[in-house]
């Protein structure tokens, strides 16, 4: 199953483990020798379901969010494809972390990580296009889409480049557990993968609107010392992108690029100054965050949702509240975009 689904196989030889340990057991074998056999059958057939299970459940529940993406913004009904694609967001952002830390233990371990960019930058790619054909059709007034073939290659992208990341973080899961026989890696990926349910439900608690509020400014995306658009592994402050090459001193050119633990940010100056120079600056603030390329992938496609949302409101598709629960609140919300 996981072979026909993913093009994974547990093992990198040809015969499958299975058979191969059925062999052994049928062969002229001692009986603890049978024992064993018949124990490590069961923990890869545990094993297999495990992953199964985990991963099937992932992937049919994020083609539960494509389909009521597809299905409402092509009846017009905006609210609902809005909340739809923020479900979907919390998919990714959940695949993208795991990716991330399978990433971190492959590198310390192997000659090289998860090879992603590719199929996680155009993931994000056709999320942030679905976003733009919604705001395109409420520049020009269309309420109803109707399913066009845009919109299908859209979504139909969605769900291509979702199961290669899969795909890919298997794979790297069970490289992992081959190099260092532990199969602590692949524990710990199913068990993020599997937290889907818990993550929905703290993202339905949070107050959309004033996390929303948050990433539609410019710098939310933009450096706000080079003004270059932030698409890569970055640094967090304050909720702004800046960009590791702007890690420079403003007052002393020192380079604090590989130390931005000491960069001090200044608001009033828009500066970044080393520690000495920051102190002729009363508002100057550290605590610089590292962002990976994939958790800033993340904070983009949350950005293109936030400004989308903005202007669903402006154009009155979707209500001015303080939208607490919208993400689990489509119902409610029906008759607004009716």
């Amino acid at each position: 199953m996981i072979h026909k689904y993913w093009n994974v196989r547990l093992h990198s030889t040809g015969q499958p483990i299975i058979e191969r340990l059925q062999q052994e057991a049928d062969s002229d074998a001692t009986d603890d020798v049978r024992e064993t056999v018949r124990q490590q059958e069961e923990e890869i057939e545990a094993k297999v379901n495990w992953i199964w299970k985990t991963l099937s459940a992932f992937e049919e529940k994020s083609a539960t969010c494509i389909s009521d993406m597809l299905l409402h913004v092509s009846n017009g009904a905006y609210v609902d494809g809005v909340m739809a694609a923020k479900k979907f967001i919390v998919h990714v952002e959940l695949l993208f972390a795991a990716a991330d830390a399978l990433d971190a233990q492959l590198v310390i371990r192997t000659p090289k990580g998860l090879t992603y960019s590719r199929e996680s930058k155009l993931l994000c790619k056709k999320v942030v296009a679905f976003f733009a054909l919604l705001t395109q059709s409420q520049g020009t007034g269309v309420r109803r889409l109707g399913v066009t073939q845009e919109l299908l290659s859209l979504v139909t992208g969605l769900a291509h480049y979702l199961k290669l990341l899969i795909r890919i973080c298997l794979q790297g899961a069970l490289k992992l557990e081959r190099e260092t026989r532990s199969s602590t890696g692949l524990t710990n990926f199913l068990t993020q993968v599997n937290s889907l349910d818990a993550r929905l439900e703290e993202e339905a608690q949070r107050d959309q609107a004033a996390e929303s509020a948050r990433l539609v400014p410019r710098w939310a995306d933009a450096c706000p010392i080079c003004d270059a658009q932030v698409e890569d592994k970055c640094l967090h402050l304050n909720h702004m992108s800046f960009n590791y090459s702007c890690m420079v001193c403003r007052s002393c050119n020192a380079d604090l690029r590989h130390d931005t633990r000491n960069a001090h940010w200044s608001k009033t100056k828009r500066g970044i100054y080393c520690p000495a120079c920051a102190a002729a600056h009363s508002d100057a603030e550290n605590g610089f965050e590292q962002i990976t390329k994939l958790r800033q992938y993340v904070h983009l496609l949350n950005v293109a949702h936030a400004r989308l949302m903005a202007t669903l409101r402006s154009s009155g598709a979707l209500p001015h509240t303080s939208g607490k629960n919208n993400l689990s609140s489509t119902d409610h919300n029906r008759h607004h975009s009716s």
